[in-house]
């Protein structure tokens, strides 16, 4: 039976045949490009720093500094010519925690879960030299790395890189940028096309819509809005509002913010 549900903020990847599509739908500009730099739209899609509860994008801190990735939708990155606040410059970015050793890849990490990839290109900036190891994998556990030596610049400044051909996927894939670099690393934005999926479905009116008889999915699992997992049991919940997450059989990802009244 399908359920109706008051939908508060919804990022929805659901099947499209030979369609492709920018993976934030209207949350990203008319060219598909998705900017870190709202705070609102950006938590429908942006896990927090080792979370429990993994959206499309994740972020992870440094395994060997003791600094944390964040996401800061009000910080100046640098311009061109490496200072922040110049020109060409960019507000709002996820900060990739630093590493120790250059070019070792024990810094922080940012992962994108997609069902597949035809295009990702981002826009990078740092202070210092620019080093972001590139990996992927097919199950979100086992690595391997895509670039040597990736994404490595000796200069400061914004850059923009298009990875597509070192990520591309016509199955579920996730994408790992991971900083190789002595000090932060700063992702501005991303763009990212898939055959899979369509655009997020955000009504923004607080008004109810009929989402994916969730008796198709796969599995289905409810969390606290903080990340906790409560199981699979939908009638076992108490009142009151909820994130159900449901996983298809072609890999499609489907996050609702729910609320249950109650009986």
């Amino acid at each position: 039976m399908k359920k109706l549900y008051a939908l508060l903020a919804v990022v929805a990847m659901v099947g499209a045949v030979n369609a492709q599509t920018y993976l934030f739908g209207t949350d990203a500009n008319a060219d598909g490009v998705f900017s870190f730099n709202n705070q609102v739209i950006c938590d429908k899609w942006v896990s927090a720093a080792d979370a429990t509860f993994i959206k499309t994008i994740s972020l992870y801190n440094s395994v060997s500094a003791e600094a944390n990735t964040s996401l800061k939708v009000d910080k100046v990155g640098p311009g061109t010519d490496g200072v922040a606040g110049t020109a060409g410059s960019i507000t709002g970015a996820i900060e990739i925690a630093k590493t120790i050793t250059k070019f070792n890849y024990t810094g922080g990490s940012v992962v994108f879960e997609l069902p597949d990839c035809n295009h990702f290109s981002m826009t990078l900036s740092a202070t210092g030299d620019i080093c972001a190891g590139i990996f992927t994998s097919a199950n979100g556990t086992d690595w391997n790395s895509k670039s040597e030596p990736g994404v490595r610049l000796s200069a400061k400044g914004i850059y923009s890189y298009d990875i597509t051909s070192l990520v591309s996927s016509t199955s579920k894939i996730w994408i790992k940028v991971v900083n190789g670099g002595t000090g932060g690393l700063n992702i501005h934005d991303v763009k990212i096309e898939s055959t899979t999926i369509t655009p997020a479905v955000d009504p923004g009116d607080g008004n109810s819509i009929t989402l994916n008889d969730s008796s198709s999915a796969l599995s289905v699992e409810y969390f606290t809005l903080t990340g906790v997992a409560l199981g699979s049991n939908y009638e076992a919940l108490p009142a009151g509002v909820y994130i159900q997450k449901s996983t298809y059989a072609n890999g499609a990802v489907e996050s609702v913010k729910i609320s249950k009244s109650k009986k």
